[in-house]
């Protein structure tokens, strides 16, 4: 299984990079988690997009879902000219209604569905085994878990810190973690947004094989978050920003 990633900031990118987007690829299966701003620019800078299999939305703050109606008009441009045979299935969460009922209308290119109403959170699209629980933040949202060829990754999507994140992730292959701030930031992130010291103590506790930061503020200094959370992890930590390719057969 390969995961690229296409943007890792919060909640604005830095210049000529992306907010939340990563590309799952196991097989001929590509299934993409999140498609904030500017991400379907990178999308095609490393795949067809008509070859997507999936796309799974963790939660409707922009950062994370703003670049949709672009992949909506190359798809539906696609099934015009005949390059695309089918619409394209999205999950989402059901709420808030109207960011849902904003998405399902746009069935001339995509195919949605909510989250809630798929049973057992969980399902299998082509190779990939894909499963969700909700995390804790201002909107609705969840974080995702994609298994292929016995390797595991899980993205927390935006969330504060979770005792159900940590079970969740327990065993992964690679955890990628959002870290919206320092330690000094905890007061302020409370209720939404974990610190990169959670973010490690998660990965500790849910005994993952590497952790990788994601949803980083522009301006901070990723040096200083990575230190923060290998504290509490005990080893070192990865950030998004810095590693684009993971080949979870390798790590």
């Amino acid at each position: 299984m390969r995961i690229e990633v296409l943007g890792c900031w919060a909640p604005y990118p830095r210049p000529d990079e992306a907010c939340s987007g990563y590309l799952v690829s196991a097989g001929e299966t590509r299934i993409l988690l999140d498609c904030g701003h500017s991400v379907f620019g990178r999308l095609a800078r490393v795949t067809d997009f008509r070859r997507l299999t999936a796309v799974f939305v963790s939660h409707f703050h922009p950062d994370h879902c703003a670049d949709l109606p672009a992949l909506r008009h190359a798809i539906k441009g696609a099934l015009k000219d005949g390059s695309r045979s089918g619409r394209l299935p999205v999950y989402a969460p059901g709420a808030p209604a109207e960011d849902y009922s904003r998405l399902a209308s746009w069935d001339d290119a995509f195919e949605v569905r909510r989250l809630e109403d798929m049973a057992g959170g969980e399902l299998t699209v082509g190779a990939v085994r894909v499963a969700w629980v909700p995390g804790e933040h201002p909107l609705p949202g969840y974080a995702l878990s994609c298994s292929a060829g016995g390797r595991r990754l899980v993205y927390t999507g935006d969330t504060a810190f979770r005792e159900e994140i940590v079970a969740f992730a327990a065993g992964a292959d690679l955890l990628l973690a959002e870290a919206s701030g320092l330690e000094k930031d905890l007061e302020f992130l409370q209720g939404a947004h974990m610190t990169a010291a959670q973010a490690g103590e998660t990965a500790r506790r849910a005994q993952v094989r590497w952790l990788s930061l994601t949803h980083i503020y522009p301006e901070y200094d990723v040096g200083r978050l990575k230190a923060e959370a290998a504290r509490a992890l005990g080893r070192e930590a990865l950030a998004a920003s810095e590693v684009r390719i993971y080949e979870l057969e390798e790590i």
